[in-house]
């Protein structure tokens, strides 16, 4: 469970507004830079789904040659504490289905849930996943993944 003394400084006396939650952590917007950072909190042990988005993100933004583009799927990671349970990352704004069928009709296999609300638009206009820390990008290797038909989904789980 994250306690108060495992936020950053600049959080403590902030009131944090909820924008979404799941089996293992909470993502609220990040006060100091709301329009473009959210904090990913873990408040269920034994998931490390902080970690594994950080060590994705840092795999993937260092990739070069015809794999670079494999970030450009991805929602930035900005800052983690020392044990993972917050995470700073770029802040996404809501798309729809259909939007996502209409502007990403494929998608990297590494990237295994496609529901809707994992994914949003940066502030620069893109489509990104924010949530990756279930994706097999380091389990099955960067270098190997294929785009392949996207199934989008919507509902709970």
């Amino acid at each position: 469970m994250t306690r108060l003394y495992d936020l950053p400084d600049s959080l403590k006396d902030d009131a944090l507004t909820l924008l979404g939650s799941g089996v293992s952590r909470q993502t609220y917007v990040y006060t100091p830079n709301e329009k473009t950072t959210v904090i990913k909190l873990e408040v269920s042990e034994g998931w490390h789904q902080n970690t594994k988005e950080w060590h994705v993100w840092n795999a993937v933004k260092r990739l070069e040659g015809k794999y670079k583009d494999l970030k450009d799927w991805f929602a930035p990671c900005v800052r983690i504490s020392d044990l993972g349970r917050w995470l700073l990352m770029g802040r996404t704004y809501p798309v729809s289905l259909h939007e996502l069928r209409k502007e990403l009709p494929k998608v990297p296999d590494v990237l295994t849930d496609l529901k809707v609300g994992n994914w949003g638009r940066l502030p620069s206009g893109r489509i990104v996943c924010h949530d990756y820390g279930t994706c097999l990008a380091i389990e099955h290797g960067l270098y190997n993944y294929r785009l392949r038909p996207a199934k989008w989904w919507e509902g709970e789980g």
